[in-house]
C-alpha cells in the first residue's frame, strides 16, 4: 500500500516540465537525497579504507585490524539504536511521530546477523584491496539477486521465484567479464580480501532477500489490519490508513535491523577482546577515534538516503542512481586514496558499471508475465554452452595476456649480459659487498643521455633549501622544520643529490608531516629513511603508535604509487646490548671489558615493518639497508633483496679521489699541530663519555660542540650538573643549511671527532681528518659499510689519559684510501645502475667518482693497479 504523497514518481515528467516551480520542488528532494547518498558513499568508502588499511596492507595479523574491523561495523549500526530512542524521546510533542513508532518493527535477529556478518566482510575486504576492486566485485550483486530470485529458498517460495530475463543473463555477462578485466590487471589486492568482498556480497543479497520478505508480511498485516477495523485502531483511536510506503517501511525495517545488528557486532568485539587482546588505543587510532565514528555514521546516512530517493523514484531509476554511485565512489577513491587507474582498469570498470545500468533499465520490463519469463529462460537456456564457452574464452584470454607480459618481462630482464666485477681494494672489514655477477650496464658503459620529457618522481625527504633559508633561527625552531635533528639534512642533502634535478619534475613529500603520503602517475619513488625498522619490543608499546601509523601510510602510499621505489638507508634501531621488555635502550658508558652482544638473530620486526618491505619487494629488485648488521636482520626476516650500501651522503663530495686527500690530511698531523676540533656529541649521557668529549672541548681552544637536538642540550645541562663542566654558549654552534654547515667545517677546523655519523660525514666530505666513536649499533653499522674511520666505547684507548693528536695519527695509518675511494665508486654505480635501469635521471657527477667522466675504458688501470 504506497500513500499517495509518496506515490514514486518518475524524475522528468512531460506533463509537468512547463511548471518551473513544480518541476524544481519535485525534483529538488530526490536530488538533495542523492548528492547525501553519492557523496556519504564516496566518504565512507574513503573513510573506511584510510582506516582500516592502517592495520594491513594485505594480509591480516593481529596487531588490532580484527578489533578495528569489528569496531567500525558496530560504529556503522550504532545509530540504528540511537535513532529509535530519540524518536520515543520526541514522541510526545508531535502525534505524528507516534504514528511513526507505531509502524517500527520489532528485530529480526536472522536479519540482523546478517547485515552485521555482511558489513563486517565488506569492510575486511578493504583491507588488502583497492576500493575500484571492491566495487567492481560488489556489482556482481545483481547476478546473485538474479540467482537468489529464481531459487524458491531465497526468494521466499515459489509463487515468489522470477527467473532470469535475456537482458538481464546479458547484462551479468557484461559485468561479469568487466570485474575479471579488472581483477587480472589490478595485482595488489589480496585474493583473500576479494574473497571476502564475495561474502559481503552474497550476505547483502540474503538480507536483501529477507528483508523483501519482511516487508511483504509487514503490508500484508496492515492491509488485513485496514480490512478488519475499517481503517481505525481499536486501541488507540488512530487512523491507519497513514501507514509509511514500502520505501518508508524499508526504511524502518533498516533503522531495526541495524539496531539489532550493532549487538552483533558489539559481540564480535568482546569476542576480539577475549580471544585476540591487543593494544587497544593502538587498534583504534589511539587519539584519532573520530574517524571511525565518521566512517560509520556516512554509512547509515547514505542508507537512508537510498531508501529516501526510492521514495520520490521508481525502482529502475533508484537502481541506475545506485550504478552512478560506483562511478563516484571509483572517482573519489582515485582521487583522495591516489587509486592509479590503468587503461585496462578503466575499461573493465567502464563495463562494470554499463553492465549494471543496462540490468537496472532492463528491470523495467520485469511485468512480464512467469510463462513470458520461462520462455526467455528456456531461450537462454538453448544458447548456454556458447555463452559459457564465450566467457570462458574472455577469462582465459585475459589471464594469457598477463601471463605473456610477466613472461616477456622476465625474459627482457635475464636478456642482459653479465660479466665479472673486478676487486681492486680489500674491502673485507667493511665497505659494500656485491655479488660476484652483476649487470652489464654498469658505470663503465653508462654514459649521460638526453631525454625527451622530465620524468616525473615522487620524492620523500628532499632536501629544500627554499624551506631553510629563513634567516636566523633558535635551535628550536630550527629543529621544528628538520623533524627534531638537523643532522636529518645531511642524508636529506645526499639522497637529493643523486637526481638530476634539471631534468626531473619532483613531487616532495614530507614523511611525518601528512597521512596523505602517496601520488598518482610518477615514474618512480624516492624514499630516504633513518630508523625505520625498530624492535619489535619497542613498536609494541602504546608510546610508538605513531610510528607504526606512518609506517602504514607509507606502505599505503607505495602501493598508491604503484612506481619502482628507491628506499635508501633503512636501519635497524639496535644497540650494543638487546633490547628487552623492560629495558628498550641501552645507553652504554665506556667500558674497555665490554662488549658487543646484540646479534641480527636478537632483532625482530615488527608487523607493520614485514608489511612494509612485502610492498617494497614488489617495486624494486633491491632496497637499500644502512649497514650490515639490518641487512642480515632483513635477510633472517625473508627479505633477500636488501643490500647494505650506507647513506647517500657518502656520495656529496665530487672529488673521486676523496680518501686520497683523507689520507693525506691524516699525515700532515704528524708535522701540524691540532688546534681546533669540531665535536659531534653521542646522543645520550654517560659519565665517562661525555667528560672524554668535553675534555677535548677544553683541550684544544677554538673547538666547537655542532649541536643536532635538544638531547645534546640535556646533556650539556646534566653535565653541568653532575660533573660540574660548564660550557659556554660561544663553544655551540648549529646549522640548518647543508652547504653553510660545510663550508664552517671545512674552514675553521683541522678535524672532527664524533659521537653521532651526520656531524662527522661533515668533517669527511671536507677531508678532514675524522673519527667517530660509536655509541651503538646504528652508528657502528654506518661506519663499517662507508669505511668511515672509527672505534667503539669499549676500545681500552678511550682513557682519562686519552690524546686527540696521537689518537688521529694512529687511525690515519691504518686507513686505507684506495679501498674508501673504490668504495664510493662501487656505491655510486649501484645507484645509478638503478636510476638508469628504472628511467630516474641521475646527477651527472656520480658519473665522475670512478675517475672517469664517461666510464669508458679500464677503471682498474686508472688507479694505478
Amino acid at each position: 500500500m504506497v500513500s499517495p504523497e509518496l506515490q514514486p514518481l518518475p524524475l522528468l515528467s512531460p506533463s509537468r516540465a512547463h511548471h518551473g516551480k513544480h518541476v524544481i520542488s519535485t525534483l529538488l528532494p530526490p536530488a538533495m537525497l542523492i548528492f547525501v547518498w553519492w557523496g556519504c558513499s564516496a566518504w565512507n568508502a574513503v573513510a573506511a579504507k584510510q582506516i582500516l588499511q592502517r592495520g594491513s596492507a594485505g594480509s591480516i595479523s593481529n596487531d588490532g585490524t580484527l578489533l578495528r574491523l569489528a569496531v567500525v561495523s558496530a560504529a556503522s549500526n550504532i545509530l540504528g539504536v540511537v535513532l529509535p530512542v530519540m524518536m520515543c524521546f520526541m514522541s510526545s510533542s508531535s502525534s505524528q511521530q507516534v504514528q511513526w513508532i507505531r509502524h517500527v518493527p520489532n528485530v529480526g535477529w536472522g536479519l540482523a546477523a546478517s547485515h552485521a556478518i555482511g558489513l563486517y566482510a565488506a569492510y575486511r575486504g578493504l583491507v588488502g584491496a583497492k576500493v575500484s576492486a571492491v566495487q567492481a566485485v560488489k556489482a556482481l550483486e545483481p547476478l546473485i539477486a538474479m540467482t537468489m530470485s529464481a531459487t524458491p529458498f531465497f526468494s521466499g517460495g515459489r509463487e515468489h521465484t522470477k527467473l532470469p530475463e535475456a537482458q538481464s543473463i546479458l547484462a551479468a555477462m557484461v559485468v561479469t567479464v568487466g570485474v575479471v578485466i579488472v581483477c587480472v590487471d589490478d595485482r595488489s589486492y589480496d585474493v583473500e580480501a576479494l574473497f571476502w568482498v564475495l561474502i559481503s556480497s552474497l550476505v547483502t543479497q540474503g538480507r536483501n532477500q529477507l528483508m523483501k520478505a519482511r516487508q511483504r508480511f509487514t503490508q500484508v498485516k496492515c492491509d488485513k489490519n485496514k480490512d478488519d477495523d475499517v481503517g481505525v485502531d481499536k486501541d488507540s483511536g488512530t487512523d491507519d490508513n497513514d501507514a509509511p510506503s514500502l520505501a518508508i517501511q524499508g526504511c524502518l525495517i533498516f533503522i531495526t535491523t541495524s539496531a539489532g545488528a550493532f549487538f552483533v557486532n558489539l559481540a564480535m568485539v568482546l569476542a576480539e577482546l577475549i580471544f585476540r587482546p591487543c593494544d587497544i588505543r593502538s587498534a583504534l587510532g589511539g587519539n584519532k577515534t573520530w574517524p571511525i565514528f565518521i566512517t560509520g555514521i556516512t554509512h547509515f546516512l547514505y542508507n537512508l538516503a537510498s531508501f529516501g530517493v526510492l521514495s520520490f523514484v521508481v525502482p529502475a531509476t533508484h537502481s541506475l542512481a545506485n550504478t552512478a554511485k560506483r562511478a563516484v565512489i571509483v572517482c573519489a577513491s582515485a582521487y583522495f586514496l591516489s587509486d592509479r587507474l590503468t587503461t585496462k582498469a578503466c575499461f573493465g570498470l567502464v563495463l562494470v558499471i554499463t553492465g549494471s545500468g543496462y540490468y537496472s533499465y532492463s528491470s523495467k520490463s520485469k511485468k512480464s508475465s512467469v510463462n513470458t519469463n520461462q520462455r526467455h529462460f528456456h531461450a537462454i537456456k538453448k544458447y548456454s554452452i556458447p555463452i559459457t564457452l564465450t566467457i570462458l574464452i574472455i577469462v582465459i584470454t585475459q589471464f594469457w595476456f598477463f601471463e605473456i607480459g610477466e613472461v616477456r618481462f622476465q625474459n627482457n630482464m635475464k636478456k642482459e649480459e653479465t660479466k665479472e666485477v673486478s676487486v681492486w681494494a680489500d674491502m673485507s672489514n667493511g665497505g659494500i659487498k656485491v655479488s660476484a655477477q652483476k649487470n652489464h650496464n654498469d658505470l663503465s658503459t653508462m654514459e649521460i643521455r638526453p631525454r625527451e620529457r622530465k620524468n616525473k618522481v615522487l620524492f620523500y625527504n628532499r632536501y629544500r633549501p627554499e624551506q631553510l633559508n629563513k634567516g636566523d633561527l633558535s635551535l628550536t625552531e630550527a629543529l621544528a622544520i628538520t623533524a627534531g635533528n638537523v643532522g636529518n639534512l645531511v642524508w636529506q642533502y645526499g639522497a637529493t643529490n643523486l637526481i638530476d634535478l634539471s631534468v626531473v619534475e619532483v613531487v616532495d613529500r614530507f614523511y611525518g608531516s601528512s597521512t596523505n603520503l602517496g601520488a598518482k602517475d610518477v615514474d618512480a619513488v624516492i624514499f630516504p629513511v633513518a630508523n625505520i625498522l625498530g624492535n619489535r619490543s619497542l613498536y609494541d608499546k602504546d608510546f610508538a603508535f605513531n610510528g607504526r601509523d606512518m609506517i602504514r601510510q607509507t606502505t599505503i602510499a607505495i602501493l598508491a604509487s604503484d612506481s619502482p621505489t628507491l628506499m635508501l638507508g633503512m636501519g635497524s634501531q639496535a644497540f650494543f646490548h638487546p633490547a628487552t621488555e623492560d629495558k628498550l635502550e641501552f645507553e652504554l658508558d665506556l667500558d674497555p671489558n665490554g662488549q658487543i652482544i646484540s646479534t641480527p638473530e636478537m632483532y625482530k620486526l615488527h608487523e607493520v615493518h614485514l608489511q612494509l618491505m612485502n610492498v617494497i619487494s614488489q617495486y624494486t629488485d633491491s632496497f637499500f639497508v644502512r649497514g650490515s648488521y639490518t641487512e642480515k636482520v632483513c635477510h633472517n626476516h625473508g627479505f633477500q633483496k636488501a643490500m647494505a650500501i650506507g647513506y647517500p651522503s657518502l656520495l656529496i663530495s665530487p672529488n673521486p679521489q676523496l680518501g686520497v686527500s683523507l689520507k693525506s690530511n691524516f699525515d700532515k698531523l704528524r708535522k701540524k699541530p691540532l688546534k681546533r676540533v669540531a665535536i659531534n656529541l653521542p646522543p645520550y649521557y654517560a659519565p665517562k663519555l661525555i667528560t672524554l668529549f668535553l675534555g677535548v672541548l677544553q683541550k684544544y681552544p677554538g673547538s666547537k660542540i655542532i649541536l643536532q637536538d635538544n638531547r645534546d642540550i640535556k646533556t650539556l645541562d646534566k653535565a653541568k650538573e653532575e660533573l660540574g663542566i660548564e660550557i659556554p654558549k660561544s663553544d655551540l654552534v648549529y646549522f640548518y643549511n647543508v652547504p653553510e654547515w660545510h663550508d664552517y667545517i671545512c674552514s675553521k677546523f683541522d678535524a672532527v671527532f664524533g659521537g653521532r655519523i651526520h656531524g662527522s660525514m661533515m668533517g669527511i666530505e671536507c677531508a678532514l681528518p675524522t673519527v667517530i666513536v660509536a655509541p651503538d649499533m646504528r652508528v657502528l653499522e654506518l661506519a663499517k659499510v662507508m669505511l668511515i674511520p672509527h672505534t667503539d666505547i669499549f676500545d681500552p684507548r678511550l682513557t682519562s689519559h686519552f690524546d686527540l693528536g696521537s689518537f688521529l695519527t694512529e687511525v690515519g695509518d691504518n686507513f686505507d684510501a684506495l679501498a674508501f675511494d673504490t668504495n664510493r665508486c662501487q656505491a655510486a654505480r649501484v645507484y645509478v645502475e638503478w636510476m638508469e635501469k628504472h628511467n630516474v635521471p641521475p646527477n651527472p657527477a656520480l658519473y665522475k667518482l670512478c675517475g672517469t667522466s664517461s666510464y669508458r675504458g679500464n677503471i682498474v688501470n686508472e688507479t694505478g693497479r
